[in-house]
């Protein structure tokens, strides 16, 4: 907790990206019961679904809609108090505009970038969980990445550094405790294998219709 009160002292408001894992959500409750962090729940479709996972420490944050985040963050970093925004990008909404081609464990997929995006309109500090098995420390620990500037002309390549950094460690995350991560149907729907399967599928429909 200490790791996000120095971040928000330096930075203002800032973003917690959390791998959907069973190690991060017991973080979140863990800060959440202390109390001290203004904690808002970034809420996409698949997480509402999902609440009964979470339990009620978690559910009763105050919570904001993935579609409506960009101008919640617009107008909160213009506020005196800084707050920590809290999502899960394996579970954001793969729409047009906020989604990127990538891989994802060595397979082609599709993820949102909705988390490096929310840097663009004043975020200035992104954590998740990172893992560090060859050090002293045992399981998990937050990690920070201090946003870069992005301007006009700046703003692909600061957004695909952020996207591959947060990217990483969702990765090591997955794979270093894949039965801790509760989200491999979310990621295996997101995967190009799926999409063409899926594409597949409605190619068939459409031509058995007509």
């Amino acid at each position: 907790m200490k790791h996000i009160q120095a971040a928000l002292n330096k930075n203002g408001s800032c973003l917690m990206a959390l791998p959907f894992s069973g190690a991060a959500l017991e973080l979140l409750h863990e800060i959440a019961s202390e109390g001290s962090l203004p904690l808002i729940l970034i809420e996409s479709q698949a997480l509402a679904k999902l609440s009964w996972i979470l339990g009620t420490t978690i559910t009763d944050l105050p919570r904001c809609q993935t579609h409506e985040v960009i101008k919640h963050v617009k107008i909160q970093v213009a506020q005196p108090q800084a707050v920590v925004y809290v999502s899960f990008p394996e579970l954001h909404s793969l729409t047009a505009g906020t989604t990127a081609s990538t891989s994802f464990l060595g397979k082609a997929c599709r993820f949102s970038v909705l988390d490096p995006l929310l840097c663009r309109y004043g975020i200035k500090t992104l954590l998740t969980i990172g893992y560090f098995p060859a050090t002293a420390s045992v399981g998990p620990e937050l990690v920070s990445c201090d946003a870069p500037a992005i301007g006009p002309e700046g703003n692909s390549q600061a957004m695909t550094t952020l996207l591959r950094w947060l990217l990483g460690h969702l990765q090591v995350s997955a794979s270093v405790a894949p039965d801790d991560t509760l989200s491999w149907h979310h990621l295996y729907r997101a995967s190009e294998h799926c999409y063409q399967i899926e594409r597949h599928n409605r190619i068939e429909q459409l031509e058995a219709y007509f």
